[in-house]
């Protein structure tokens, strides 16, 4: 087993982005790896009203690596 990595990028997201999110998550017309994207964003979100998964939690939900989970909250939080 890989050692766990730790959350080293801390993912806040606005509520602005939040609700971008979800709206996003319920349109049809986005790809499978888009919403899948938007729904660990939402996971990962450290904020007040996130739900702030581990990176663990996060790969064994989604069924992909912990280095992907962590390679998300890197891309995003260079945005």
């Amino acid at each position: 087993r890989i050692p766990q990595l730790g959350t080293r990028y801390h993912i806040k997201l606005t509520p602005v982005v939040c609700y971008e999110l979800l709206s996003l998550i319920s349109k049809t017309q986005v790809t499978l790896i888009q919403s899948s994207i938007a729904r660990i964003l939402l996971k990962a979100d450290a904020g007040e009203e996130g739900e702030s998964w581990s990176n663990d939690e996060i790969a064994s939900a989604f069924e992909i690596s912990v280095r992907s989970v962590v390679r998300l909250r890197k891309r995003f939080v260079s945005v």
